[in-house]
């Protein structure tokens, strides 16, 4: 049996080659890859998975608001709190609110912290790919206050204390329902943070003391999820162009083999025969990434969703 480019077999085993799988049992060979073609679809693929890394602290950090937000929405809504009540019970939620705030802000740091030294690692501390992301980062802190505010709480948590100390608590008399209603709002206390935080930048400092004295939490959360939403959407336009040349030339095989509803495309690597059994492994195409990706470049570039 002769092989393709006059490979032997052996070579022609361990080559890369394009296959169709089938409802994850059955695979056929579209043909073998040179090496060239081969490590432009493999170049494609990690960009695409890189983006996918990069776009994780994100989501944690999204998660982390939205957690803390639902936890301090249902108790102002709830009327559970209220003056006077036992003390053990008011202790148990403030420390569950700052064990969720504690971690909105872990996952802020490691948010930038990603960006700032997985880019340095990848591109070099000379990029424009490291010097863009720290633009963005200035912009989004110049032009938030929310940004400015966690970024200095995250400070005053790791070296001043607890951020969150006690609630503030209100009942009246409702006289068409005929009830007492539990009036709570969690708040920081803007003296508080300025008393204890002795190393406050000076200028954040008289800014904050401009501030209202007690600032609702779940306010500040809004504003710092669109201060978020700005940054990260600023790192994926920047990146959208050649993440999409990327979709292309990946979308460009799936066009050629004409796949069905119940195939997919995957590369087999490293094929071994071992007696009667031929052992492989298969990398697939990242389709779900691609789609994500190509819905972003609509909704960045057209202002629509596809």
């Amino acid at each position: 049996m002769s092989y393709p480019d006059g490979k032997s077999r052996e070579e022609y085993l361990k080559c890369p080659k394009l296959a169709i799988l089938k409802q994850e049992k059955d695979l056929k060979v579209v043909r073998h890859l040179p090496i060239e073609e081969y490590s432009k679809i493999k170049t494609a693929i990690k960009e695409i998975k890189l983006f996918e890394e990069d776009q994780r602290p994100f989501k944690i950090l999204c998660s982390n608001i939205d957690d803390l937000r639902k936890y301090i929405l249902d108790l102002e809504t709830n009327g559970v709190l209220k003056p006077g009540m036992e003390r053990g019970l008011l202790d148990a939620v403030l420390t569950e609110i700052n064990k969720l705030l504690l971690s909105l802000l872990t996952a802020f740091r490691t948010y930038n912290d990603h960006f700032e030294t997985t880019y340095n690692r990848r591109y070099g501390k000379e990029s424009e790919e490291l010097a863009s992301y720290v633009k963005y980062t200035h912009s989004v802190y110049d032009a938030y206050f929310a940004y400015r505010f966690f970024s200095n709480i995250r400070n005053f948590a790791q070296h001043c204390g607890l951020p969150i100390t006690h609630f503030d608590l209100r009942s009246y008399y409702d006289e068409k329902k005929g009830q007492v209603i539990n009036n709570s709002t969690v708040t920081f206390k803007r003296d508080e943070i300025i008393q204890k935080d002795k190393k406050m930048k000076s200028k954040f400092k008289e800014e904050l003391s401009l501030q209202p004295e007690q600032l609702r939490v779940n306010d500040l959360l809004n504003e710092f999820e669109e201060s978020i939403f700005t940054l990260n959407g600023n790192i994926i336009i920047f990146n959208l162009d050649k993440l999409i040349k990327n979709v292309v030339t990946l979308e460009n095989y799936l066009q050629d083999v004409n796949l069905k509803n119940d195939e997919m495309l995957v590369i087999i690597k490293n094929q071994q025969h071992d007696g009667s059994e031929m052992r492989f492994k298969l990398e697939a195409f990242p389709y779900e990434i691609m789609h994500q990706i190509k819905c972003l470049h609509y909704e960045f570039k057209y202002g629509v969703g596809e």
